[in-house]
């Protein structure tokens, strides 16, 4: 199973940082709780990005990027993103924090340009941490938007 689930689309609560709803992401039998920002994007605006991002790299093979915390981009320093990389039968997953100050022309409508190849291994060595599912899953995922 691949998807990311909004628990309550009509129960936003303050964690301190603002409004926000609760969310689980679901890697294979993986599943983590997200708390994803309401206050600049709505569930709607979320969804919509991530059934553009993962219609154009489903076609064209290559990644998707899903935008689990969106702020105005006036005042935006960072978001948190999954990167979906496609690979025929399996897909791979990566939870990305992408820093603007890397990207001095930030433009929202090139989101998926922002992305590198898939690597497996950082700058220091280490092996990234990532979860393979089914593109099969994906697809799924995609049809529920």
């Amino acid at each position: 199973m691949f998807g990311i689930f909004f628990e309550d689309e009509n129960s936003p609560f303050d964690n301190g940082y603002g409004k926000h709803l609760l969310a689980r992401i679901r890697l294979g039998e993986y599943s983590e709780e997200l708390h994803i920002p309401v206050g600049y994007w709505s569930s709607d605006e979320y969804k919509r990005n991530w059934k553009k991002s993962l219609a154009t790299g489903l076609e064209k093979r290559d990644h998707s990027l899903l935008i689990t915390s969106m702020h105005d981009p006036v005042n935006l320093n960072f978001f948190s993103s999954w990167v979906i990389y496609y690979d025929k039968e399996n897909s791979f997953v990566q939870n990305k924090i992408i820093f603007l100050e890397d990207f001095p022309k930030f433009d929202l409508s090139m989101i998926e340009n922002y992305i590198g190849i898939h690597e497996i291994i950082n700058e220091d060595g280490f092996r990234i941490s990532e979860w393979m599912v089914k593109t099969e899953d994906v697809i799924s995922f995609y049809n529920e938007l």
